[in-house]
C-alpha cells in the first residue's frame, strides 16, 4: 500500500546517503559494501518490480559521482573494492550519459582515460569489463567534442593512446578473454572508430593513416615475439579489430594498409606472414570490401601458398624448420585467404557487369 511504499522510499534514501558517505571510508571493506549497494540501486533503475519507486530521486547520482571518482583515485591495485567501484562507474555512465560530460568538466581527459587504462591491467576480468564499458560510454562525449574545432587534436591524442592500449589487451594476457569481455572490447573499439571517422570529416589530415600504420606494426611485432599458446585466437582477435578500424576509414583500403600487408607476406618471421594471410582473409570476408583494390596482393598471396615463402627458406638455412608453417591449420589459413579473395573478386566483377 501507499504507506509501505513511502517507508520503502525512506529506507532506500537513508541507505543511499550512507553508502555515498562511506565511499570515502578508510576501510576498504566498508568502501566495497557501499559501492555494491549503490551499484545495485543504480542497476535497479527501471526494473519492473521497482517501477513504483523512483530510484533516480532516491540515489543522488551527482553526489555519488563526486564521491566515486576520488575513491577510484585512492584505490590501490590490490584493493578488494576496485571491482565494485569500477562497476559502479560503468553503471552510472551507462545509465546517465550526461555524467560523462560532468566528469570531463571536473577532470582532464588524460586523467580519466589514464585511470581507466590502468584498470585494464587488473587481475580481475570484471574490472577490465567495467573499464571497457566506461570507455564506450565516454566515447560519446569524445564524439561531441569533435564539433569543437579547438578540441580535435585533444580527441585525436586521446584516441591514439586508448586504441593502442585496447589493441594490446588480448595480446598481453596469458589466457583468452571471456566472450562477454571480448564483446565489450569490440563494442568499445567500434565506438572509438566512429569517433575517429568523425574527426577525419572535420580535420581531413593523415592522422587516421598514422594510427592505422602504428596498429598494424604493433600487431605484426607482437605476434612475431609472442609465446602465447592461444596464438591463432590472438591472430583472429587482432584481425577483427584491424578490419573494424580500417573499414571506418573513408579512404579504405589505404596505401599504407596494402603496403604493410604486402611486406608482411615476405617477412622473415613466420608469424607476420601468417598474420597478413589471416588479415587478407578477414577483409575478403567483409560484405563491403572493395576487393579490386586488394587484387595487387593476390599474386603475392598465391606465391606464398605455392612456393616456399622467405620465412621458411630462412628457417631452413638456419637449420631449424619452423613447425608452425608446416602445420595443417596454417596451410588452410593461406588457402582460405586465396579462395575468399577469388570468390569476392568474381562476385564483384559479376555485379559490375
Amino acid at each position: 500500500n501507499l504507506r509501505e511504499m513511502e517507508d520503502l522510499k525512506s529506507i532506500l534514501c537513508r541507505l543511499a546517503r550512507l553508502a555515498v558517505t562511506h565511499l570515502a571510508d578508510s576501510s576498504d571493506d566498508v568502501v566495497c559494501v557501499a559501492a555494491q549497494l549503490l551499484r545495485e540501486m543504480v542497476r535497479s533503475l527501471g526494473r519492473s518490480y521497482l517501477a513504483a519507486v523512483d530510484l533516480s530521486v532516491i540515489v543522488d547520482l551527482s553526489k555519488t559521482m563526486s564521491a566515486l571518482w576520488p575513491a577510484l583515485q585512492r584505490a590501490q591495485s590490490f584493493s578488494s573494492s576496485i571491482p565494485d567501484l569500477v562497476g559502479l562507474l560503468a553503471e552510472i555512465l551507462d545509465c546517465k550519459p550526461e555524467f560523462c560530460r560532468d566528469l570531463a568538466e571536473t577532470q582532464s581527459l588524460d586523467d580519466i582515460f589514464s585511470l581507466l587504462c590502468g584498470f585494464l591491467d587488473s587481475d580481475y576480468e570484471s574490472v577490465q569489463f567495467s573499464a571497457l564499458k566506461s570507455m564506450a560510454c565516454l566515447s560519446g562525449f569524445l564524439e561531441r567534442l569533435c564539433g569543437a574545432g579547438s578540441k580535435v587534436d585533444l580527441v585525436l591524442a586521446t584516441c591514439d593512446v586508448i586504441m593502442k592500449r585496447l589493441f594490446l589487451l588480448p595480446m598481453n594476457r596469458s589466457s583468452r578473454l571471456s566472450s562477454s569481455t571480448n564483446e565489450q572490447l569490440g563494442e568499445t573499439w567500434r565506438r572509438l572508430c566512429g569517433v575517429l571517422s568523425k574527426v577525419m570529416l572535420s580535420n581531413g589530415d593523415g592522422s587516421f593513416e598514422v594510427l592505422e600504420r602504428d596498429l598494424l606494426l604493433l600487431f605484426l611485432n607482437q605476434l612475431s615475439s609472442h609465446a602465447n599458446p592461444d596464438y591463432y585466437s590472438l591472430i583472429n582477435v587482432g584481425c577483427d579489430l584491424l578490419v573494424s578500424f580500417s573499414e571506418s576509414n573513408s579512404k579504405f583500403p589505404s596505401d599504407c594498409l596494402l603496403f604493410i600487408m604486402a611486406s608482411a607476406l615476405q617477412s622473415p618471421w613466420t608469424a607476420q606472414c601468417e598474420a597478413s594471410c589471416a588479415l587478407f582473409r578477414s577483409f575478403a570476408g567483409c560484405n563491403n570490401c572493395p576487393m579490386q583494390k586488394f587484387s595487387v596482393l593476390v599474386p603475392k598471396l598465391i606465391s606464398t601458398v605455392s612456393d616456399e615463402p622467405l620465412c621458411a627458406q630462412l628457417a631452413k638455412r638456419l637449420g631449424s624448420n619452423n613447425p608452425r608453417f608446416s602445420d595443417e591449420s596454417v596451410a588452410r589459413l593461406c588457402n582460405d585467404a586465396v579462395q575468399k579473395a577469388c570468390e569476392k573478386l568474381n562476385e564483384q566483377s559479376f555485379e559490375s557487369t
